[in-house]
């Protein structure tokens, strides 16, 4: 009996552990601008959350490092940049240890070049290089090959390419640059993703303009180290289509997501799997929301799953930050994942070892206030925590109430109800829910009408004005 009670307390330990280990968490400066793009593990498990901010003594905006332990807390908050604009766009951990953070910068007298920092686990510069042309060039991508040579994917519009095309920079340990090539798919291009294979050549993803359909479509290709072309596909359609990221999939396949919009503006995720050989297998996947929804990023984890995160753009004009999680059939489960009501998943997905870590923006407290987001579930079990505030002004009152029973018929009970007023019940058409509150005993009733999922309830806080969004399951 007692080595059973051991074993008992050592499994519910073991629980509480990884229940413990998964959070959601919101960062920035207050009442000011703040946009997460990326995140990479540390070495102790914590986590670093680049981004770009207008706050924190920034003169005109700065690229942001937040440091988190393994729980999410902010342990603090490191700018990069110039008296000029800057903004980042990726965070990649390297093999030695370091990170690469990645950006773009107006100091070049008005023109836009790339900016990478090459950071450690503190946040100290180790070098900082400004890489481009004399005309506009944009960052969109970084990949790291085996020698530790860093291939830097930008959206140039240098000649030969006025309306734009792909320009790879590679760069050494050093920061030197030791190779420059165009892809010469046509002259109107649009840059998506980079990476870079264990045999040194590099994928490349985005979209070329198709003069005969007058449309983008999305094209992959693999290059060498030189620019060599070595294979390209092209999806054509008669639609306005781009791959926005690419990765390693299974079996020594490539992974390339994007978005295709139709003719009635309405866009769909896409998945396409490529062999090595740069041929498209059978495996195909385009999401079946009723709404617009862009693919941003995706991987692959050690579990066999295929990651996406996204934005989706539903009826009532909100939009929200979004996961699809494929298995190997391409069954899938997914969700909304940002905080509040206007959520954008500028962001990327990071696997760790049983972990999915979600970024990106919100503006779920204040208009006009954006914070970035954190957000790191369960990979197998699925379990995610609820969300917390690390924007620093606001109010103890602020913290967000709950509703419960959640899910539920239609009948709630609204923590601290006094303090808030409703300002709508939505559900995922953008339909307005039908609704009743009893401040004083916090009974909730919300109107069915026949309805059965999401619903989306913003509020706001009679003092400190601060908007709040809570997500309710109709049943």
């Amino acid at each position: 009996m007692k080595n059973l009670k051991i074993t008992f307390f050592l499994v519910l330990s073991i629980v509480q552990l990884k229940a413990q280990s998964v959070f959601s968490r919101t960062y920035g400066a207050p009442e000011d601008f703040n946009q997460g793009v990326a995140s990479a593990e540390t070495p102790d498990g914590g986590y670093l959350l680049a981004g770009s901010t207008g706050g924190w003594g920034s003169v005109n905006g700065d690229m942001a490092i937040i440091k988190t332990d393994s729980l999410g807390n902010q342990l603090w908050v490191k700018l990069y940049g110039s008296a000029y604009t800057e903004q980042a766009v990726s965070l990649l951990r390297l093999n030695d240890g370091s990170f690469l953070l990645a950006g773009n910068t107006n100091q070049n007298e008005g023109d836009y070049d790339a900016l990478i920092y090459k950071i450690n686990t503190l946040g100290d510069t180790l070098l900082s290089r400004r890489i481009g042309t004399p005309a506009w060039d944009f960052v969109k991508d970084v990949a790291e090959f085996p020698n530790g040579e860093i291939a830097v994917l930008l959206q140039s519009y240098a000649s030969p390419f006025p309306n734009g095309g792909m320009l790879v920079i590679l760069i050494d340990a050093t920061g030197n640059e030791t190779e420059r090539f165009t892809l010469q798919a046509n002259d109107k291009q649009t840059a998506g993703g980079i990476f870079a294979e264990t045999d040194s050549t590099l994928m490349v993803c985005g979209g070329i303009w198709n003069e005969e359909e007058n449309n983008s479509d999305m094209y992959v290709a693999r290059f060498s180290k030189t620019g060599d072309l070595l294979w390209t596909d092209t999806v054509v359609t008669t639609f306005n289509e781009t791959f926005n990221s690419i990765c390693a999939g299974p079996n020594n396949s490539f992974l390339v997501c994007g978005t295709m919009i139709n003719n009635d503006s309405i866009s769909k995720g896409k998945l396409f799997r490529y062999d090595a050989n740069g041929t498209p297998t059978n495996t195909f996947f385009s999401s079946d929301d009723p709404f617009r929804f862009d693919f941003r990023d995706v991987t692959y984890n050690p579990i066999n799953q295929t990651v996406f995160l996204g934005t989706l753009y539903n009826g009532g004009g909100f939009e929200q930050a979004t996961c699809y999680i494929l298995t190997e059939n391409f069954a899938y489960t997914g969700g909304l994942i940002g905080p509040g009501l206007f959520t954008t998943a500028l962001g990327s997905v990071l696997n760790t070892d049983r972990y999915h870590v979600f970024c990106g923006t919100s503006e779920e407290f204040t208009p006009g206030q954006t914070s970035m987001f954190l957000k790191k579930c369960d990979a197998i079990t699925g379990q995610c925590a609820e969300w917390q505030t690390g924007i620093a002004d606001l109010k103890n009152s602020d913290v967000m109430p709950q509703i419960f029973p959640n899910p539920g018929n239609g009948s709630f009970f609204l923590q601290n109800a006094e303090s808030y007023t409703i300002i709508s019940a939505l559900d995922m058409t953008g339909r307005p829910l039908p609704y009743t509150l009893t401040h004083s005993q916090g009974e909730l009733k919300i109107e069915r009408n026949g309805y059965s999922g999401l619903v989306l309830l913003s509020l706001q806080h009679r003092k400190t004005r601060s908007i709040l969004a809570l997500k309710i399951m109709m049943h």
